[in-house]
This record gives structure tokens, sequence and C-alpha cells, in this order.
């Protein structure tokens, strides 16, 4: 994946830029304002973008995201290190894909990198197959009011008989059967209009639809069948009435790979001659298809919008309400990025610490370990176990942390160590007590 990292604190760029190149992206670039990011995205074409809302220059993150938007079909991501309601609300407003809260955790932005490709992709399918129902609602327009019923009726089974009253109005067509079936060819759900009188009881019709000769020959075939009341499939039907003055038209309901059911209709022969007749029918046949279709993506969209809303709310809160320190360190130890949360835990403040880690720790015997542990996992650049560090807190207060860090490896050799501190000082607590 190509990600543009649109941010002006070199360090934390720098950090984001091995983190992505880490997990096996490539990072199309980085800029620092607004315009540098205009331009990048013109030349290098990124999937994603990582914004920070508070660029400094002419033109801050949101504006800079509202341009790109308005030229290009790329998902945004904003990161912010203001937790304020405007900020956030301002930034949301602006269609982004996500916010993010600086320092960015690793796990949090593998998700939301994951989270945002599944969710453009599905933003993207939804529109092909919306401009594809736009296209196919024109075609329809030669049918009157199908058409409406199609793009206005979220529900199939009133859009079945709407349908079908439509056919027997406009078009002449009667005995006009809709049936919804499943897999294995059994009823789901019936529609019968322009019913004659004297018509033989459909209830006994809908028990053996597949034996019904027009309908088991549209089941096992792909495009429009054409029976009339001479046809052998016909003959002992109860319901071939209609003699040569008519003929009946069916076709399976099949979109892409899902075979919904079938359509037939009677259709008076002066009409059911004419080659057009039958390529306009066919073309029904598959916009009730496509209707069918977009109300299962519908939903299956609602469904999907109402998951990705509960995710997004629960990656917000992780990040929000997150009260560890967050770093990165070379091989040689020395700190290189520490997060805001430091000055509460150990009461300095970031820049005051980008110092080797080692001189920030007390003469407690459990400092070897973790120091032994650190530098297995730059030798192996592999993970290693979480531990424990006694830190010298600014007042000179030995602070008791828990350490989770990870090597960040390139090209088989580890150039750098993130991790996050928490501080665990109260459970240490009642251990003192006892």
């Amino acid at each position: 994946m190509k990600i543009l990292i649109v941010e002006d604190e070199l360090i934390i760029a720098e950090s984001m830029k091995i983190q992505l190149e880490t997990g096996g992206h490539q990072v199309a670039a980085v800029c620092d304002t607004g315009l540098k990011a205009l331009a990048s995205v013109e030349t290098t074409r990124p999937d994603i973008i990582l914004m920070d809302v508070k660029l400094k220059g002419t033109l801050n993150g949101i504006g800079t995201a509202e341009k790109i938007m308005e030229k290009y079909d790329i998902p945004i991501i904003f990161m912010t290190a203001y937790g304020d309601t405007e900020t956030i609300e301002n930034a949301r407003k602006s269609g982004a894909y996500g916010i993010l809260s600086k320092p960015l955790d690793a796990n949090t932005l593998k998700a939301t990198l994951e989270l945002t490709v599944t969710r453009h992709g599905f933003t993207k399918k939804l529109e092909n197959r919306e401009r594809k129902l736009n296209h196919l609602d024109s075609a329809l327009r030669a049918l009157g009011n199908v058409n409406q019923l199609i793009a206005k009726t979220n529900n199939p089974k009133v859009l079945l008989r709407k349908v079908g009253d439509s056919l027997v109005q406009p078009l002449g067509y009667f005995r006009v059967w809709i049936a919804l079936l499943d897999n294995d060819g059994e009823l789901v759900d019936f529609v019968s209009a322009g019913s004659k009188e004297g018509d033989p009881d459909m209830g006994e019709f809908m028990k053996k639809v597949l034996n019904i000769g027009c309908f088991r020959k549209a089941w096992e075939e792909s495009g429009v069948t054409a029976l009339d009341g001479v046809n052998s499939e016909c003959r002992t039907c109860s319901y071939s009435t209609d003699s040569v003055e008519y003929c009946r038209f069916s076709k399976k309901i099949a979109y892409q790979d899902h075979t919904y059911g079938v359509l037939s209709a009677s259709i008076p022969m002066e009409f059911a001659s004419d080659p057009q007749e039958k390529q306009l029918f066919s073309e029904l046949t598959d916009d009730l298809a496509f209707a069918l279709h977009k109300i299962e993506v519908e939903e299956a969209r609602d469904k999907a919008e109402k998951e990705l809303e509960q995710m997004d709310q629960q990656l917000r809160n992780i990040i929000e309400h997150s009260t560890n320190v967050f770093y990165t360190h070379n091989t040689k130890h020395i700190l290189t990025y520490v997060s805001p949360q430091c000055e509460s835990v150990l009461g300095y403040r970031p820049e005051e610490v980008m110092i080797r880690w080692t001189d920030l720790i007390t003469d407690n015997p459990l400092n070897n370990k973790g120091l032994e542990i650190t530098n297995r996992a730059i030798k192996t650049g592999e993970i290693q176990p979480p531990y424990e560090l006694e830190l010298r807190h600014k007042s000179g207060k030995g602070i008791r942390v828990e350490v989770r860090e990870a090597p960040v490896v390139k090209n088989g050799k580890t150039v750098a160590v993130v991790g996050s501190l928490t501080d665990i000082s109260g459970r240490m607590e009642p251990d003192k007590k006892k």
C-alpha cells in the first residue's frame, strides 16, 4: 500500500515512516506543508493519506484534505495531538476515514489502515453498483413506472407485487408470475398478477413450481424461453388456456452467480413475435435481479456501516483515553521520540529526555534484566516478553513501569525499538504494605 505522510514534525514523521515501512507499506512521500502535499498527490497518487490536522503554513490539514477530496478519491486519515471536541468534529465533518491521536500506536495504526482499505473498497463497490443502477433505470423508462419501483422500493415483496401489476397494465401482459426460489428450487415467495377468471387454484401451482414446463425450462436455461399453447411442455398444463394467440415468456432472475427465481408472463403473440419484445423482457428480468441484489447490498452496507461506527468508536476510545507513554529509541538506546504522557508519568517534558534511556533508570537491580531484554530484542530482531523497570522521576522518586516494546527491523537488521511504558507504581503499594 502506498501511503503519503503529511506531518510537520520531523521526528514524528520519521517514526511513522519507519512504522509503515516495517509493516510492508510504501511511503510515497513525507510532506510538511499542505501545499507540498497537494503537489505530491498529483505526482505520487497514494492509496491513503495520513494528514496532520494542525499543519504549519497557510493551509492547515483540514483545508488541504478538502482540496484533495475535491479532485481525488483518496481516503484520508487525520492525526492530531489535540483532543478538543472542536478539532475532532471539524476533522470528522471533512469526510475523513479516521482520526488518530498522536503519538500513533503501531497496532492502532495498522488496524485503522486495514479498516480504511476495507471501507474504501466497499464504498467504491457500492458507488459502481449505484452507477449501474442509474444506467438500468434509464433503460426502464420505456416500461413506465417500473424504473421508479426499482429505484424507490427497498422491500422485495412490495417490489415484486408492484412490478407484476406494472407489467399487466402498460404492457398488456397477463398471468404474470414471479417466483423466488432457494438454491434447491424450493419456493420462498410468490407473486401473481393479471390472473384470468376461471384460472386453477394458485395454491396447488405453488406446490409444484418447477414441475410447470415454463418454469422448469427457464430454471434450466440462461436466456428467455418462449412457449406457446402448442408446445409439448404446455399441453398437459392446467394453466395453458392461451392457445396460439399468446406466448409465454419466462426467464431466470439471476445476477452474477446468484439465482433468485423465475419471472414468467403471457404475452400477446403479435408482440411476442417481435425480437425487441424478447429483448425488453430479458432486460426487465435482469433489472429486477439487479434491484433485488441492490436491496441486499444496501442491507449489507447498512450493517457494515453500523459495524464500522462501532469499530471507529472503539478505536477512538483506545487512543483518546490511553495513559501509556509511547517512545522510540535507536540501537544505542538514545530516545528519538517520547509522547507527551511522559510529563504526567515522569515529570519530564518530551524534549528533556532525548537522551539515553539508561540515564533515566535507578540503581534497582531489576533494571539489569530490562537492559538485557532490550539488548536481546536489538540483537535478534524479535519481540521479547514485557518487563519492568524502575525509572527516576524528575523529583527524584522511583517510578515502577511495565515495558512492552518491539524491534523495528529493516533489511534484516534492527534499526530502532518502539514501545510503551505503563505506570504500575500503584500496583506496588499494596505489596509494600504487606
